[in-house]
């Protein structure tokens, strides 16, 4: 007749985590990073960390499924040499990283741009100047720094539209058409960056 076991007999052996270091013969931090990692099985009791209790189980399982330890006097480039041959097919073919075909059909790095696209964009700069010769240096923004209160206020007409410029609303210190020596006054943003398709100023507009 087959023993019988009692329900208590049947119940797992639960180890308290220092109690698991003592027998890995390791620190009680790394014991509970395994834990967190989920290398190392456990359960707990209520929400303290205390509580934390690991089957005896686990300890054998960790037993019969070691890992192989790396000898710390070996050169890597020697360890890389026992690599399963896929792993280094893998290496072998690495995702080339992506590329375009610019406007003079050559074919260059994503966001890249060959070299007649370059010297292209130093003539642009070059045509179109410096910051100070196009009328936007310090003291142009320094003024505008100034009047930007008064644009707050809520009380600015723009020099184009002729409406309110609300506070909040991006606006720009407009230059007279065709003459960046001098300024026609506060405008909105969008009426001043659009004056190129056909913006005229109207009478009552801000003199700012």
């Amino acid at each position: 007749m087959p023993e019988m076991r009692t329900h208590e007999e049947s119940l797992p052996v639960l180890l308290t985590p220092r109690e698991v270091a003592s027998t890995l013969r390791v620190d009680l931090s790394t014991v509970y990073r395994m834990i967190d990692r989920g290398t190392l099985g456990a359960v707990q009791f209520g929400g303290a960390r205390h509580t934390v209790r690991i089957p005896a189980a686990e300890l054998v399982r960790l037993s019969a499924s070691p890992k192989p330890v790396r000898d710390p006097r070996r050169p890597r480039a020697a360890a890389a040499q026992d690599r399963p041959a896929d792993a280094a097919r893998q290496d072998d073919h690495q995702v080339t990283p992506p590329a375009r075909v610019c406007r003079h059909g050559e074919i260059v790095p994503a966001g890249g741009s060959c070299a007649r696209c370059q010297g292209e964009k130093i003539e642009r700069a070059r045509r179109r100047g410096t910051t100070k010769a196009r009328g936007y240096g310090g003291a142009h923004r320094a003024l505008r720094k100034r009047l930007a209160p008064l644009v707050a206020s809520g009380q600015m007409r723009c020099a184009r539209c002729g409406g309110i410029i609300l506070p909040g609303t991006p606006f720009d210190l407009g230059h007279a058409d065709g003459d960046r020596t001098r300024y026609h006054g506060l405008e909105h943003a969008a009426c001043n960056r659009g004056a190129r398709s056909g913006g005229r100023y109207r009478a009552g507009g801000s003199g700012g």
